[in-house]
């Protein structure tokens, strides 16, 4: 597998353009393959922590969303996990999980982690 580069940014901290680029990735995996529509862009995006990876090329080819506590759920939260199609089934998805955790416990500390999760 390519290498990845992994990025985690609170939304404070994101270009305009990195957040186009998630919101892009997203949508283009939640509201039109998997035919989810719903409103994709909320207010959680502004207190979350994005994960994401980038290929060789720096396509972004893996989102997730880190929220803390209390605001969707009493516990830390991941969710908005996306992978881009032609990454499936490579490893990429545990390696975004591992990365995601690793920032949680960086973040936050070792605390209760809900994930947010439609079936697909």
């Amino acid at each position: 597998m390519e290498e990845i580069k992994w990025v985690i940014k609170h939304f404070d901290e994101l270009s305009a353009l990195e957040y186009h680029r998630v919101l892009y990735l997203r949508t283009e995996i939640f509201v039109v393959e998997q035919n989810c529509p719903y409103q994709e862009v909320d207010h959680k995006d502004l207190v979350a922590y994005h994960v994401f990876g980038l290929n060789e090329q720096n396509e972004l080819v893996a989102v997730a969303r880190i929220l803390p506590e209390n605001v969707s759920y009493k516990e830390v939260s991941i969710g908005r996990v996306a992978v881009k199609k032609n990454y499936r089934g490579t490893g990429l998805a545990d390696k975004l999980m591992d990365v995601t955790f690793s920032a949680i416990y960086q973040l936050f500390g070792k605390k209760n982690i809900r994930i947010s999760a439609q079936e697909y």
